[in-house]
């Protein structure tokens, strides 16, 4: 697997967490899986190869859209990549998607849309230019000027929003959402409203993702020890605790997630 990314020029830094990249081609005709863990952001994947297949609950793969805009998760996505993949994203800010493409993020919860469906033909637009771009930098300056050319239409990001979701990364999920409220100097309601129409979950569900993700980067260090210290260290109550948090946003328990092979999630763990 080839990936690559590039974070965003400065007047796009309030929209934009990362643009990334990733080519792969199978080795054989075995199928493979893709688990994707939620991350608290929204992102915009234009397939250039072949497509990946969403899983549905009973197992059914569904082939995802050319273009399309994955929504906020709260329990695993399962995709089964094609033979031959090539994708070019847009990791949003978890506000970025409400603000930029003036899309309501809950309606998209758990759903992976076709863009098209939300902006009509400009999707199509960007896949075709993007499949023409001769490498990967050129990829990633259409990106840019794709993302640019919407920002004098963009919606103005409440402060609070910021404040609070720059708390919980920077806590890794380690504070209860009524000191989110207080330290980002508003009432916990008010905070659940504005999260609601920016980000897309509430909250509370946002710090458990940011101490997940905090425990999936951990998985990857070769300084762990075992996974009852590293639930310690994450702050969870005891290992019971640790498992069904684990079961509820990976989907499987932490001894069989470390036995599967994961390539582009691992990649896109920003740790």
């Amino acid at each position: 697997m080839q990936y690559a990314e590039l974070s965003p020029p400065p007047d796009l830094a309030l929209y934009v967490r990362r643009f990334w990249q990733v080519e792969d081609r199978a080795v054989d005709d075995a199928p493979r899986l893709e688990r994707i863990v939620a991350d608290g952001c929204m992102e915009l994947v234009v397939h250039l190869g072949d497509r990946y297949a969403r899983l549905d609950a009973r197992g059914v793969a569904h082939d995802q859209a050319r273009v399309l805009l994955a929504g906020q998760l709260e329990e695993p996505l399962l995709l089964r990549p094609g033979r031959t993949s090539a994708i070019a994203a847009i990791r949003f800010q978890p506000w970025g998607a409400a603000a930029l493409l003036g899309i309501a993020p809950r309606e998209l919860r758990g759903e992976t849309p076709a863009l098209e469906a939300l902006l009509g033909a400009e999707a199509e637009r960007l896949a075709d230019a993007l499949a023409y771009a001769r490498d990967v930098e050129a990829r990633f300056a259409i990106l840019i000027s794709w993302c640019r050319a919407r920002l004098d239409a963009s919606r103005r990001v409440p402060p609070v929003v910021v404040a609070a979701v720059q708390l919980a990364e920077r806590s890794a999920g380690r504070v209860r959402v009524d000191e989110l409220a207080a330290r980002s100097a508003c009432e916990r309601r008010t905070l659940e409203r504005a999260f609601d129409t920016w980000v897309g979950i509430a909250p509370k569900v946002l710090l458990r993702v940011q101490r997940m993700q905090r425990v999936l980067a951990a998985l990857q260090t070769p300084q762990l020890t075992s996974l009852a210290s590293l639930a310690n260290h994450a702050g969870f109550a005891d290992q019971a605790h640790f498992t069904r948090e684990f079961r509820s946003l990976v989907g499987l328990a932490p001894s069989a997630y470390l036995r599967e092979t994961h390539g582009l999630q691992d990649a896109l763990l920003e740790g």
